[in-house]
């Protein structure tokens, strides 16, 4: 079994925020998850 790295980007589409999730989401996701909703309120 292959870890993998959880990563997240936001983008923007019609004033909408979205957050596109790449790998395995388990608790060590929580930081970047958090980190991602900030920028997407932020804006």
């Amino acid at each position: 079994m292959v870890d993998q790295t959880f990563e997240v980007s936001v983008r923007y589409q019609d004033d909408k925020a979205i957050l596109d999730l790449f790998g395995e989401i388990n608790a060590f996701a929580d930081q970047a998850l958090n980190a991602a909703y900030t920028e997407a309120e932020a804006k």
